[in-house]
């Protein structure tokens, strides 16, 4: 069913009430899709984490905290536009969010960071048609990450951090099923709160080559984890008005046993060469397991599975000279990224994949290394020959990252 479910399907899209919102039919399912790949810095190289630096706040190791050197703070926002295709109909629609807020904040070999960022979106509006009658499906809502990081500089050459996660949202699902030549329709809406703890590991190691090249060796790791689901289930009779709006002829709401999801455990590495401030390449390699979504209330299909997953990312920076006086444009901190993900979604026998290639500039802002950063990607989810839809989308993405200097010692003449 899930070929034709989404074959069917006309788009409408919704904001989300998560950090970052969505519009993807994708979204129906689980707890939605994975919609936060990392800072605008992460996201103009493809989402990659070994890159890091002391001026910029990276969400994707905590090891990397250890390299800041300047008190930061950072924000991030994204403009989406998307088209929808599968074969026959076309959409397109934009949305505006706002991503993320970071602090990082260096104490000689210990840094610390917070901040809040999404973990996942719900955002769909589906039409399906069905023998005498239409069944209409909508759904918003998502999960938010509130954590605390800390990175250490065990050594010279060895970065080592963990961050402390809870994960917090809802989902808001609503389906409405009319027949011809009855005057009711039948509605059924679920409200799913989640709730969860986790914690994320990682290292990074540095080697120099020749005195001149900088290799650097990262590993994330995050443990599988639950999340807790609790649900709430209104059914009702309803009619609607000549205005549009939906009138209660008779509903019955109740509450479903409480239960819990397994996530996936995630493993990272990644390797990258470069010369400190001048320029770097890397390329990472992440594996999921496959999660456990069977006690998710609303959205399970026959023909919908979930699986082991993989994705391959290769990014970089060029900065012809960070320290030129007088040529603004040397100055300027250059991206290119390009990646490969696989979903863990499997639908009708297809695995959903994405793909996607990013670029985009650090500029130079202020005082103590203070920068606006600016990206674009574009990419592909699902594909049309696989008889599912096709989403191809163009994001544009702004931050700004705002340094000082923090808990040094006064010194006076």
């Amino acid at each position: 069913m899930g070929k034709r479910f989404l074959g069917l399907i006309l788009f409408v899209c919704f904001f989300s009430n998560a950090q970052e919102g969505t519009f993807s039919p994708y979204s129906f399912y689980g707890i939605g899709v994975n919609t936060f790949k990392g800072t605008v810095e992460n996201r103009s190289m493809a989402g990659i984490s070994t890159l890091s630096d002391s001026i910029h706040v990276n969400l994707r190791n905590p090891a990397a905290y250890a390299d800041l050197e300047y008190t930061t703070f950072t924000g991030g926002m994204t403009y989406n536009t998307i088209t929808l295709d599968n074969g026959s109909i076309q959409d397109k629609n934009t949305i505006t969010t706002v991503d993320y807020f970071a602090v990082g904040i260096p104490m000689d070999k210990l840094s610390v960071g917070f901040g809040l960022k999404p973990f996942s979106s719900v955002g769909y509006d589906i039409i399906e048609d069905i023998d005498q009658g239409q069944r209409n499906f909508e759904g918003r809502g998502g999960m938010n990450d509130v954590y605390l990081s800390a990175g250490y500089e065990l050594t010279d050459r060895l970065n080592v951090g963990a961050t402390a996660s809870y994960k917090f949202g809802d989902i808001e699902n609503r389906t409405v099923i009319f027949q011809e030549n009855i005057q009711f329709a039948s509605r059924e809406f679920n409200n799913t709160d989640l709730s969860s703890f986790n914690v994320n590991l990682g290292a990074q190691y540095d080697l120099t080559i020749n005195d001149k090249y900088d290799l650097r060796t990262s590993l994330s790791y995050r443990p599988g984890f639950e999340v807790g689901v609790e649900n709430t289930k209104n059914l009702a009779v309803v009619t609607f008005a000549n205005d549009g709006s939906e009138v209660v002829v008779n509903d019955q709401s109740s509450s479903l046993i409480d239960t819990s999801i397994e996530m996936p455990t995630r493993l990272g590495l990644g390797l990258g060469i470069g010369q400190e401030r001048k320029w770097g390449i890397a390329l990472e390699y992440t594996y999921e397991s496959e999660p456990d979504l069977d006690n998710m209330p609303f959205n399970n299909r026959d023909d919908v599975s979930y699986q082991n997953t993989s994705s391959l990312k290769l990014g970089g920076y060029l900065v012809p000279r960070f320290n030129d006086p007088q040529k603004y444009y040397n100055r300027i901190n250059y991206r290119l990224g390009f990646r490969y993900d696989q979903l863990a979604l499997n639908i009708g026998g297809e695995q959903v994949e994405e793909y996607g290639i990013s670029f985009g500039i650090g500029l130079p802002a202020g005082r103590i290394f203070t920068n606006a950063n600016l990206g674009m990607e574009y990419g592909i989810r699902g594909n049309v020959s696989d008889n599912l839809v096709e989403e191809e989308f163009l994001s544009l993405f702004l931050s700004f990252s705002f340094n000082d200097v923090w808990f040094q010692d006064r010194k006076f003449n």
